[in-house]
């Protein structure tokens, strides 16, 4: 049995309007009507689990024994920075209790940084410790949430160091003022006459976009521009695509490298001809749509599952009530609102006012 191209495609064209309804592509502009290139046929495997519909922790990690210490906002956000440098695929969790994704060079260097900040009462660095002991505790519950939370914690580290000017040494590809907002996006309708000017560093010397450029390693530009498409975005349409197909067939799976090929190479051709700025937006930040997806997902009810992949699964009219609030919660929302991630689009708002 073949896939043919526009059942597995129609997640995409979806997705593409996840971001914000006003993205305005409809879902027939986004279908794949070539027949030169196949998926690769469908075969029965263990069904793919990029979000698992009804999380199973793992065997729990030994703890230490003892009264839990409440984390420092100091602790918080090393533990979070060593989340990031976590691996994609082991579970070393306790590892990045004990900091130990972190070189001793890039700790000590990220704990200077955040002191710095809390000793100056930067607020978007301040109260950090509830939030990440509340996302800490369904990190020790579930593999699941690992992966998920270090996926949202470097897309939103990711799509912040792409509006900086560390963006142009990506790959060797320029790939400066990607867009977080749609209000943001609307700035960049129209490509400017002259390359527009990166975002304001956090500090002087730019040390601070060079440190976090070192925590979550290249970004590899798929196809540069204002904003770009990254191998990142690439994957996580992927993902999307296979997981929506996993949970109709159970007994099967798209989820195989020929396949992701396709995927691929269609994703970019979508991107390279999509229609508006506001579409090519919703592409380049489908890593973090994604990632808060799955986060939410891991969260809802068996209900709100089921409303959730009917809203991926099915396009979305820009009149209907369902809109980006459906895959993010108070949680990611407050995470948003933190960081160095919030610090940067903050400087960069008051620059542009």
């Amino acid at each position: 049995m073949k896939l043919s191209g526009n059942s597995w495609i129609a997640p995409l064209a979806v997705s593409v309007l996840l971001i914000n309804s006003r993205a305005g592509a409809a879902a027939s502009d986004w279908g794949y009507e070539g027949d030169s290139e196949k998926p690769a046929a469908v075969r029965p495997t263990t069904a793919t689990k990029p979000v698992e519909s009804k999380p199973v922790p793992l065997k729990p990690q030994p703890k230490t024994a003892g009264t839990v210490k409440a984390l420092s906002d100091l602790d918080s956000w090393l533990e979070i920075f060593a989340l990031i440098a976590s691996s994609p695929e082991d579970d070393d969790r306790n590892a990045v209790r004990k900091l130990e994704t972190l070189s001793p060079e890039l700790k000590e260097n990220l704990s200077r940084f955040i002191k710095s900040k809390l000793d100056a009462k930067v607020p978007v660095y301040q109260g950090i410790s509830p939030l990440w002991q509340e996302i800490r505790a369904k990190v020790d519950h579930s593999i699941d949430y690992k992966e998920s939370y270090r996926m949202l914690f470097r897309a939103l580290t990711r799509h912040w160091l792409l509006k900086t000017d560390k963006a142009a040494s990506f790959d060797g590809k320029t790939a400066t003022a990607l867009a977080l907002t749609m209000e943001d996006s609307q700035k960049n309708a129209t490509p400017p006459a002259k390359p527009q000017a990166p975002a304001p560093k956090l500090d002087a010397t730019g040390e601070s976009e060079e440190l976090f450029t070192e925590l979550i390693g290249p970004s590899r530009i798929a196809e540069p521009g204002n904003p770009p498409l990254t191998d990142d975005a690439i994957k996580a349409y992927s993902d999307m695509t296979c997981f929506l197909y996993a949970k109709k067939h159970p007994d099967k799976s798209v989820d195989q490298d020929d396949n992701r090929l396709i995927f691929a190479g269609v994703v970019r051709d979508k991107f390279i001809n999509a229609p508006s700025a506001q579409a090519k937006l919703a592409m380049s930040n489908f890593d973090l749509t994604w990632a808060s997806f799955r986060c939410r997902y891991l969260d809802s009810s068996p209900a709100e599952k089921e409303r959730m992949s009917i809203t991926v699964s099915a396009p979305v009219k820009a009149s209907s009530g369902d809109s980006t609030a459906s895959l993010t919660n108070q949680t990611i929302l407050n995470l948003f609102s933190k960081g160095p991630w919030a610090e940067g689009l903050a400087k960069t708002r008051t620059a542009a006012k």
